[in-house]
């Protein structure tokens, strides 16, 4: 069994005020779940790069992870991905 419970949290980066207050919530967890023995993952992509999301949520995919959170940067451009791993 894993000591730790990792999280991994995968959107685009963005000037736009909404992703500046999911990735201040996002760091904050990252130290308040700590204690907890939880992991949180920050990963990045562009704006608009569904592929290089598909890439990050493949390899994700194929780790253990516990949980994923994303934004799709493309509405239904990894619904494959997602649907295959529910």
């Amino acid at each position: 069994m894993r000591e730790k419970v990792t999280i991994a949290v995968v959107a685009p980066v963005q000037q736009e005020d909404f992703f500046d207050r999911l990735w201040e919530g996002v760091w904050e967890a990252t130290f308040d779940l700590n204690s907890f023995g939880v992991q949180v993952v920050n990963m990045t992509t562009d704006h608009h790069d569904a592929s290089g999301q598909r890439e990050m949520l493949t390899r994700l995919l194929e780790d253990e992870i516990d949980a994923i959170a994303i934004l799709p940067a493309h509405c239904c451009a990894l619904d494959d991905l997602i649907a295959e791993h529910r």
